[in-house]
């Protein structure tokens, strides 16, 4: 069973990594790079994705990401 949670902890924090580029991404103006990273962490149901894809959308809503 502790084999278990190892591999949990792991795979977990490498997300979390993910979700915090995509946050400084956002903080830094680079908003193509932080709706790729954050996009999929939105659609997973995180709430601070959610609410950056959100803003993105509110203050660029005629901008199209690839």
């Amino acid at each position: 069973m502790p084999k278990f949670w190892l591999i949990f902890l792991i795979l977990s924090t490498s997300s979390f990594a993910g979700l915090d580029e995509g946050l400084k991404a956002f903080k830094a103006n680079d908003y193509p790079t932080a709706m790729k990273i954050l996009t999929p962490f939105a659609e997973q149901g995180n709430a601070n994705a959610q609410t950056k894809v959100g803003l993105y959308s509110v203050i660029f809503p005629t901008c199209q990401l690839d």
